[in-house]
């Protein structure tokens, strides 16, 4: 089976209120949109990355019984 993964390109316009952080770019010790947006890039991604990992185990468990099936089929 050849895999193929395909990459996304994507533009984001936002707009904020920045009362409760310290500027738009990244500084250490404090809070920023860039860093409450990684941080929630992050989270989104390992919520997909697991659902993709699941859904692998379910196919790579269907391929198993499959191949069970035939040996047993082709043993009779």
């Amino acid at each position: 089976m050849i895999k193929q993964s395909f990459k996304t390109k994507v533009a984001l316009m936002l707009s904020y209120i920045g009362t409760n952080y310290h500027g738009l770019q990244y500084q250490q010790s404090y809070p920023t949109i860039e860093s409450t947006l990684y941080d929630a890039l992050i989270k989104t991604f390992l919520n997909q990355m697991q659902i993709v990992l699941k859904k692998q185990e379910q196919v790579e468990e269907q391929e198993q019984i499959e191949v069970y099936m035939h040996y047993v089929i082709m043993s009779l």
